[in-house]
């Protein structure tokens, strides 16, 4: 059985809001950058990245986001994806990577 923390250590958290987390752009910058990457590394994907986007993308809805995906398989993935859903920027590569390498492949391509 779980024990229960004490009623004022709950009181005594601070809370942070929103606009401290993310603070407000210039005009300028809100265009351009977003405020959310999102990166996902697809490697033999082709037969599930179609359902995966439009999860993302529904849950995006109603954010200033980019989707980016990393192919590194070579099966028709980054077609599907380019055609599917123009608006995810789509990096293939030519060289097998390790989930993590396309990762930070994707988070070097990010705004």
């Amino acid at each position: 059985m779980r024990k229960q923390l004490p009623k004022d250590l709950h009181s005594k958290s601070p809370r942070i809001s929103q606009s401290e987390v993310f603070p407000q752009r210039q005009s300028s910058e809100a265009n351009d950058i977003p405020d959310l990457s999102i990166i996902i590394p697809a490697y033999y994907g082709r037969s599930t990245i179609c359902q995966c986007l439009t999860s993302v993308l529904k849950a995006a809805q109603g954010r200033n986001y980019e989707v980016l995906v990393v192919e590194s398989s070579g099966d028709g993935s980054a077609e599907v994806v380019q055609e599917c859903f123009p608006e995810v920027r789509v990096f293939p590569s030519a060289a097998r990577l390790t989930a993590g390498q396309a990762r930070n492949m994707g988070i070097r391509q990010a705004r």
